[in-house]
């Protein structure tokens, strides 16, 4: 828990770096779940902001051989210091548990349907036809792609393919 921990810490430092952090979020980390929560704003600005986020939490997870399956969605959410519940926390878990089964963050309808146009381009389909965050999407400050951060990645997936053992395992790496 603590190495997650430390990679959330890690991503929000490189927003803030980035010009991109935003304050209102709330997390709770627990077991091997990560829960931010945020009101929702129709600006491009702010889903980018977001997205963003997701992208550098995929690769800093991946640095470390850790892939990431989870859901964004909107809907009712109760967050403080002790409690987390609500109907946006079931549908993402859902997402996650039965609709993801790769590495992949996937969109939920219910916020596909409110996001700027703009912010579409950054999502990616497969032939199941679930949109995700594109984390090959994204870009260094000097606006390329991250080649080396791509060998690392087919690295990354070949070994940890070789060291799973199991149909339903390597499911989740492809």
């Amino acid at each position: 828990m603590n190495e997650i921990s430390e990679l959330y810490e890690t991503a929000i430092q490189q927003c803030r770096v980035r010009h991109i952090y935003h304050k209102e979020r709330k997390v709770k980390i627990f077991s091997d779940n990560i829960v931010i929560a945020q009101e929702y704003a129709d600006d491009m600005e702010f889903v980018q902001s977001f997205l963003q986020l997701i992208h550098l939490l995929q690769w800093l997870f991946l640095g470390r051989k850790i892939l990431l399956r989870g859901g964004i969605t909107l809907g009712d959410l109760f967050i403080d210091d002790t409690f987390v519940w609500g109907a946006a926390l079931l549908a993402a878990y859902n997402i996650e548990s039965s609709i993801a089964l790769y590495p992949r963050v996937i969109i939920d309808d219910s916020l596909l349907k409110r996001l700027p146009r703009e912010c579409i381009s950054q999502l990616y389909t497969y032939s199941d036809a679930l949109p995700f965050v594109d984390y090959f999407q994204l870009k260094g400050d000097d606006g390329g792609r991250f080649p080396h951060l791509l060998k690392q990645y087919r690295k990354t997936l070949l070994e940890l393919w070789h060291d799973t053992k199991g149909c339903k395992n390597q499911q989740k790496i492809l």
